[in-house]
């Protein structure tokens, strides 16, 4: 193994008689702090593509779960002949909806009969 000690000269002696310009010390310590942060790069890039690779597995999953629920129940729906819901231009249900004996209004609220609440009236009374 070689030794190196400066000269004063501005070079660093070794101990198999060469000389080496300080500049080149400088140089490999700065080499290998990039080198040093290349290799911490790159395994931080590894860690993002593994994460990645993982959550792109769960989506498939998922998608072949859902054509598959799909599926099934495109055939419940021809076997029961269930008939479509009427759809406006942009995709959305066009309400009323009559499915057999229940009318849906709306989405967002529950309307009840106002017989109901007469009738209950007319019991509690």
């Amino acid at each position: 193994m070689a030794y190196e000690f400066p000269d004063g000269n501005g070079y660093l002696q070794n101990s198999a008689g060469g000389s080496v310009p300080a500049v080149n010390r400088k140089y490999k310590k700065k080499c290998k702090r990039t080198l040093s942060d290349l290799v911490f790069e790159t395994a931080a890039l590894c860690d993002e593509v593994f994460l990645m690779k993982k959550k792109i597995l769960i989506v498939k999953e998922e998608t072949m779960f859902y054509r598959e629920k799909l599926h099934d129940l495109q055939d419940i729906a021809e076997s029961h002949k269930i008939k479509p819901i009427p759809l406006d231009i942009t995709g959305r249900p066009v309400f009323p909806i009559a499915l057999g004996g229940l009318t849906v209004h709306s989405l967002g609220e529950v309307r009840t009969r106002f017989y109901f609440e007469s009738s209950y009236n007319k019991h509690t009374a």
